[in-house]
């Protein structure tokens, strides 16, 4: 009977041990990768994270916004760590030298009405904006992706929700300005959400027609699709707790942190930059 008692006691100090074990593991310092920016963000609301890494143009229109559900966080600065400049462009489909080209031609044109502007503006990214000039190719265009679009009267954009450049109703920066050029042709705008580490998968399975989101311009990105000009600036930040924000001063400190950010984005570079280990795509 003693046996038992003591095999019975046994089993359930190994439970114990498990779920003390489990509740450990979930508050250890280390990099987690989520399907969205907006995912990360609610990790660092709800206390499951300590950080969040993501796209200044989000998370400044969030955190700033007068009906902001997300008054309670903030961006904070490390002392030793300056994020690099990004450029966001537009990705068709690689070889839709023509789709590309078009859209380089139709946002020189926007930038020099003062219709970017005026968009930028109204998504309070006017600080975000470059010179947009265009350049005809050097080599002449064969495809025919802009024709296609044309006469098919649709054009489908990949997007994640991602405010201000592309919100949960289908709108946005980045969609309204889609709306702007593809509706002088007569050609409606059909905006798909989709998992941003499968945006290149997305295109090549004709899915979409483009990935217009935010989306950072990097050199993988350029040898797998073809990419606009760049329309604006971005950079990655660090996003936390007001309560917490204290805690955080270096490289360091977000290191001994629960760090959230979207898997496949441009966040991907800045976890490495600081240090954590990234799992490789496979």
């Amino acid at each position: 009977m003693k046996k038992k008692v003591l095999g019975i006691v046994a089993v359930m100090l190994v439970a114990i041990v498990s779920v003390v074990s489990l509740v450990a593991c979930g508050d250890k310092a280390g990099a987690k990768a989520m399907q969205s920016q907006m995912d990360a963000l609610l990790e660092v609301k709800a206390g499951r994270s300590d950080v969040a890494v993501l796209d200044s143009t989000m998370a400044g229109y969030l955190i700033n916004k007068e009906d902001s559900d997300f008054k309670d966080l903030q961006i904070i600065k490390l002392s030793d760590y300056t994020p690099e400049l990004e450029q966001y462009g537009v990705a068709a489909k690689k070889g839709n030298l023509q789709l590309i080209d078009k859209l380089n031609q139709e946002l020189a044109l926007m930038y020099e009405s003062g219709e970017f502007q005026k968009e930028a503006e109204n998504w309070g990214l006017a600080d975000r904006m470059i010179d947009i000039t265009y350049t005809a190719p050097s080599t002449p265009i064969t495809d025919k992706s802009w024709d296609n679009i044309i006469a098919k009267k649709k054009v489908v954009i990949g997007y994640t929700v991602n405010p201000p450049m592309g919100t949960a109703e289908a709108s946005g920066f980045d969609i309204e300005l889609a709306k702007d050029i593809f509706g002088k042709y007569g050609v409606t705008v059909e905006a798909k959400i989709i998992t941003w580490d499968m945006k290149v998968v997305e295109l090549n399975n004709n899915n979409i027609d483009l990935v217009w989101n935010g989306m950072t311009i990097k050199d993988e990105l350029l040898q797998a699709t073809q990419i606009s000009n760049p329309y604006l600036t971005n950079e990655q930040v660090f996003v936390v707790k007001k309560s917490n924000a204290e805690k955080f001063k270096t490289k360091a400190d977000v290191m001994n942190a629960r760090v959230a950010y979207e898997k496949g984005s441009a966040a991907t570079g800045t976890i490495e930059a600081l240090g954590f280990e990234v799992p490789k795509e496979k």
